[in-house]
C-alpha cells in the first residue's frame, strides 16, 4: 500500500505524429489501512505506409489503457487488493502489398481495401492474503475479457522467378 500521495506524468512525441502520454496517482486514504493507485495513458501514431489509391495512412495505431488498484488492510492478519485494468486498441491494416510496387515506391501500397484491427481487453483481480499463527492463506481470483475484431484482405502469393528471385502478386 502507498504511504504518501504520489503523482507521475510523462510524455513522448516523435515522427509520424507519435504521441505517448501516461500518468498515475497513488494515495493513502486512511492511515495504513486503505489506499489506491490509478494509472492510465494513450499512445498513437500516424501510419508509416501510405495507400496511394485512397491517399490515407494504412497502418496507423491508437491505444488507450488504464489500471486501478485498491488496497485494504482489514487488520494485521488480513490484506485485500482489488485490481481492474483495461485497454482499447484501434490499429490500421497490415502494410503488405505488391513487392515490385513497394520496391519502386517504398512505404507505399496501392490497395482497394483497407482493413483494421480493433481490440478491447479488460480484467479484474481480487487478492486476499491471510497470515495466521499456524497457517498462511493466499487467494487470487481473476477474470479476463477479450474482444478482437479484425478485417483485412490478404490475397498475397509468392512466385519464384527464373533467376531465383521472389516477388509477391495479388
Amino acid at each position: 500500500s502507498s504511504e504518501t500521495w504520489t503523482t507521475q506524468t510523462q510524455g513522448a512525441f516523435g515522427n509520424y505524429s507519435f504521441r505517448d502520454l501516461r500518468g498515475s496517482i497513488s494515495s493513502p486514504l486512511f492511515k495504513d489501512r486503505f489506499s489506491f493507485n490509478l494509472a492510465g495513458g494513450y499512445s498513437g501514431r500516424d501510419g508509416y505506409t501510405k495507400n496511394d489509391l485512397t491517399n490515407k495512412d494504412l497502418d496507423k495505431r491508437a491505444a488507450g489503457f488504464g489500471k486501478g488498484q485498491m488496497f485494504f488492510e482489514v487488520n494485521d492478519r488480513l490484506k485485500i487488493r482489488w485490481i481492474i485494468s483495461g485497454e482499447r486498441d484501434r490499429d490500421g491494416d497490415y502494410a503488405l502489398g505488391d513487392l515490385a510496387y513497394i520496391r519502386v515506391n517504398s512505404n507505399h501500397v496501392s490497395r482497394d481495401f483497407e482493413g483494421y484491427t480493433h481490440r478491447s481487453v479488460g480484467s479484474t483481480t481480487l487478492i486476499a492474503d491471510y497470515h495466521g499463527s499456524a497457517i498462511d492463506f493466499s487467494s487470487t481470483t481473476c477474470g479476463v475479457w477479450w474482444k478482437n475484431h479484425s478485417l483485412t484482405d490478404l490475397e498475397y502469393q509468392t512466385a519464384t522467378l527464373a533467376n531465383g528471385g521472389l516477388y509477391a502478386i495479388r
